[in-house]
């Protein structure tokens, strides 16, 4: 009975050790050969007496922590001694839990319990742990904050949590982490967005921050493109996410590129396709036998006061119909018959409107030129406004009235009536691009890919057109390109007045921001 009250007790190692020994004394005179007995519990008080012994082993190796001034310098004593106790205390409600019973329902075997005593050095132990490692943890969070290391911020932060952990450099620690965020957020809008302008920002932030990261070297990859490649990227972002605004300057500055870098020789009048071979011109000419077929041949791309005999250009049934095995029908040629008519028409108006021929009002030519062109814009006849632009480019080149100061000086200084043949040449040429433009095909930024008829015309006025103009009929060209299309063509002298005062509608500046306008940002995001 004394050996179960001890076990009962479960923490008074000197109870059950004198129980154990007054069991041993009372029993001694019986134990013979043939008769051992021993109390039923003894074996449980035994090992009861055993592992209360351990704890307090353990007790004294606790009491000799807790008095510690230093608890960082004895911070792996502690935690080990914690995981010790910890674990010997598991085991033994484990091994209760599991330990069979007897008759009387009592378990083979019970777990020791802790003294006061133990509890409050155990408690003790805890108290002094958790100091040392808020102390450990506040350093790596002032740590982590200097070295600007979001890793270890974010290790940390999450310890605070664990420990429900909070001062002021954990705030700045969180604060510095969302700002880390912020960087990253900003980052990925940037290449989003394609902005060279957002872009620049994110690195310097990510180098106040010292952050170096997947987005962050995307972004410095992007920035890294010389300037054509960053603009094709801005160009085909825009594309994808269907930004027009944006795609079309994009577009014209790729374009502008593309005039800086080709062989301008390539883009002749002559090389184009659908353009009549001199040859062939020559032979529509009943003059041939006055003024020779070559002298024709030569005059074809060139400027001359007689009118053509034929169209200049090949339209699209005229090729088809010179391709070989080509089935040609009574409205094939009828169409073609038509076009060659209208591209006389239109010579003759040229060489009126130039001075070239004479008119009462040259203002009425003007008027028939940008009609037909208007017309055939509107339909698509991309044929005839080919021809109109080839046309006018012949008469301007080797101009017998050109001046060097022409190109360089506003033409519209002369009237229509008394201005040169190379002057009017000019102004007709700026009132058509006002009015219509040399393509209805999308421009061709690609510079590899074929040239288009919009390339040629382009290059012709950067050649040949200089000084402070060249600018404004460029951007009158890209005016017409991108807007809608006109009802009707304006007054020719309201063209003439209103030119000096054309700028580009959807050009930017160079050194203007490229990227997304205010109201586009999330066609991005």
């Amino acid at each position: 009975l004394k050996i179960e009250d001890a076990i009962v007790e479960g923490n008074n190692i000197e109870s059950l050790s004198a129980a154990i020994e007054h069991s041993k004394n009372c029993f001694a005179k019986q134990q013979t050969a043939l008769f051992d007995y021993k109390p039923r519990n003894l074996p449980v008080a035994l090992k009861m007496q055993e592992e209360l012994e351990n704890l307090l082993d353990m007790e004294q190796e606790m009491k000799s922590l807790s008095e510690t001034s230093d608890p960082d310098s004895v911070y792996e004593k502690l935690k080990a001694i914690d995981e010790k106790l910890e674990s010997a205390l598991a085991k033994h409600e484990s091994d209760e839990e599991n330990a069979p019973s007897d008759f009387y329902g009592r378990k083979a075997y019970r777990a020791p319990k802790l003294t006061g005593t133990q509890e409050e050095l155990h408690q003790k132990i805890k108290e002094l742990i958790l100091q040392c490692v808020l102390g450990l943890l506040d350093k790596e969070v002032v740590a982590s904050i200097e070295a600007l290391d979001r890793v270890r911020i974010v290790a940390a932060l999450e310890r605070a949590d664990e420990l429900k952990h909070d001062t002021e450099d954990i705030q700045n620690a969180r604060a510095l982490l969302a700002e880390f965020e912020e960087l990253d957020a900003a980052a990925d809008k940037a290449v989003k967005c394609v902005s060279k302008t957002m872009m620049k920002e994110v690195m310097e932030n990510a180098g106040r921050l010292k952050q170096d990261n997947e987005i962050l070297q995307k972004v410095q990859q992007m920035l890294d493109l010389d300037e054509r490649d960053f603009v094709q990227a801005e160009y085909e972002r825009a594309i994808e996410v269907k930004d027009d605004e944006r795609k079309i300057h994009r577009e014209i500055r790729l374009m502008q590129y593309k005039y800086d870098s080709v062989d301008h020789g390539k883009y002749k009048v002559e090389r184009l396709g659908h353009v009549r071979s001199r040859e062939d011109y020559a032979k529509a000419s009943f003059m041939t036998k006055f003024f020779g077929k070559e002298a024709l041949m030569q005059s074809m791309f060139e400027h001359s006061k007689k009118p053509i005999p034929t169209s200049l250009t090949l339209c699209d049934t005229e090729e088809k119909m010179q391709a070989d095995g080509a089935e040609v029908t009574p409205e094939m040629k009828q169409k073609v018959k038509q076009f060659k008519t209208e591209a006389k028409n239109n010579f003759k108006a040229v060489l009126q409107y130039l001075g070239d021929k004479k008119i009462a009002d040259p203002n009425v030519a003007a008027s028939d030129i940008l009609r037909r062109g208007l017309s055939a814009y509107k339909s698509g006849d991309n044929d005839m406004l080919r021809e109109i632009y080839i046309q006018v480019i012949k008469q301007l080149t080797n101009n017998p009235t050109r001046n060097p100061a022409d190109s360089s000086q506003d033409p519209r200084s002369a009237s229509a009536d008394s201005g040169t043949s190379y002057q009017n040449g000019l102004v007709l040429l700026a009132m058509m691009m006002s009015t219509f433009p040399a393509s209805t095909l999308p421009y061709e930024p690609d510079e590899k890919k074929e040239a288009t008829f919009d390339d040629v015309v382009v290059l012709w006025l950067i050649d040949n057109v200089f000084g402070a103009d060249r600018p404004k009929y460029i951007s009158a060209l890209h005016n017409t390109k991108y807007s809608e299309k006109q009802k009707s063509p304006q007054d020719p002298q309201v063209l003439r007045n209103h030119f000096a005062e054309t700028k580009g509608k959807f050009e930017i500046d160079v050194e203007a921001d490229s990227g997304p306008a205010e109201g586009n940002f999330e066609l991005y995001l």
